[in-house]
């Protein structure tokens, strides 16, 4: 097997970049102390760099019996970050798989539409017909449920007390300017140990 060395010193530069655009990310104070509230943020906060005019998907995983929030921040020169929360879910469906004929036997039956016997206890067989049998399976569906919007929230921030450990995406989208500017951008997740007892308009269940 032959091993592109050229291009394996590429994969580590750009991992390598990665990582370093993410520590510098890290190092700015890009979320207001208002918004933090007092949750902790650093083992799930994700830092990264993105233009005007970009959009990405990051996944997070919420636990359960915990508080969360949820936002979103960047330099200003990207100007207003938009960001949706989504649940994707599963269920299956059925679905027709195959109609086939079918052959059925006929049997007779008195004037009350119940079925004649012989001798020997069996029904009595008068000819046959075609039906058609449809034969059913199940498949997969796959969607996403929008669980917050920041352009439809009055707060800038999801928050939510999650009762069952669920996957999210988050969707970051940065609005297009006349003037192109790439920058820091953080997906604050913070969290903290449940305290109060869950209402039902605060569970995120499934």
């Amino acid at each position: 097997m032959i091993i592109n060395k050229s291009a394996i010193t590429a994969l580590l530069c750009v991992a390598i970049a990665t990582d370093l655009s993410a520590q510098r990310c890290e190092n700015k104070k890009l979320a207001p102390k208002e918004l933090l509230g007092d949750y902790e943020y650093k083992s799930q906060t994700t830092y990264t760099q993105l233009g005007t005019g970009d959009t990405i998907r990051i996944k997070t995983i919420v636990y359960s019996q915990y508080d969360y929030r949820i936002f979103v921040v960047g330099e200003k020169g990207l100007g207003k970050i938009h960001f949706n929360i989504i649940m994707p879910e599963k269920r299956f469906e059925p679905f027709v798989q195959n109609i086939v004929d079918k052959e059925i036997t006929l049997y007779k039956k008195d004037k009350n539409g119940f079925l004649e016997y012989d001798e020997n206890e069996n029904p009595i067989p008068i000819g046959t017909t075609t039906i058609k049998d449809t034969l059913w399976g199940r498949q997969l569906i796959t969607y996403e449920q929008p669980l917050f919007s920041s352009q439809a929230s009055p707060t800038p921030y999801w928050e939510q007390t999650v009762t069952k450990t669920r996957l999210l995406i988050i969707e970051i989208i940065i609005p297009p300017k006349r003037r192109f500017f790439f920058g820091c951008i953080a997906v604050m997740v913070g969290r903290k140990p449940r305290t109060l007892p869950p209402t039902q308009n605060e569970n995120l269940e499934y």
